[in-house]
């Protein structure tokens, strides 16, 4: 839900993405699962470089596979 929120150019769910991203990587990594981890990892570097900006269509493809994916 918070990755569609962003496409609608929500800059407080972009922020609340890269929280979420952050929190499931290092819950992830304390589990033992590296890789989970890394993509929860990357997916906030990703909203990170976004810095404050809606997401824009590239990303969002590229953030969809990853959380379509750990579902």
């Amino acid at each position: 839900e918070t990755l569609k929120s962003c496409r609608r150019e929500s800059l407080e769910a972009a922020s609340l993405l890269e929280h979420q991203f952050h929190t499931l990587a290092g819950t992830a990594g304390t589990y033992g699962l590296l890789g989970m981890s890394a993509v929860a990892a990357e997916g906030e570097e990703t909203c990170a470089a976004m810095a404050g900006r809606p997401i824009d269509d590239e990303r969002f493809t590229y953030l969809s596979f990853p959380v379509d994916h750990m579902r």
